[in-house]
């Protein structure tokens, strides 16, 4: 997350009320054995260029390893499948490498570079932008479908 202050109750409740009523969000929870462990949120929909973010949490650290890799699976064949998204953006801070090499497993490309965009733990920090075409999913979809799943 790009914010780095403790998030009290009542700010959870506005965030969550306003993603709940958003017409240009979506949020979907993501179940591992029945159990909420994981959130993906699609915001800034907009149909007329067919495009939008996402932003993805796994809230458990008690997961198989995997386990977000699976949720990023499932939330990519529902932005460009039921949603019919034709580009979807992401941002990650540079020095998140994890979220780096997860958005390039998934055929992310980097479009680029937003330097010392966000104050983070004191000190200003590079965001890169990420986008992944439907196209490019489909593609790509059965060969990742297997690193994921194997």
């Amino acid at each position: 997350m790009f914010s780095d202050h403790v998030i009290s109750p009542d700010e959870h409740e506005r965030w969550v009320s306003k993603a709940l009523t958003d017409p240009r969000g979506r949020c979907l929870i993501f179940e591992f054995m029945r159990r909420p462990v994981g959130l993906v949120s699609f915001t800034g929909i907009d149909l007329e260029h067919s495009r939008c973010s996402w932003g993805y949490y796994l809230g458990e650290t008690d997961l198989p390893k995997g386990t977000g890799s699976a949720m990023g699976f499932f939330a990519l064949d529902y932005v460009f499948g039921p949603l019919k998204i034709r580009k979807l953006c992401g941002e990650s801070f540079r020095f998140n490498e994890s979220a780096i090499k997860f958005h390039q497993r998934f055929k992310f490309h980097e479009e680029g570079l937003l330097r010392a965009h966000v104050l983070k733990d004191g000190a200003y920090e590079d965001v890169v932008v990420f986008a992944l075409f439907a196209e490019d999913w489909m593609k790509h979809r059965e060969k990742i479908a297997k690193l994921c799943f194997r």
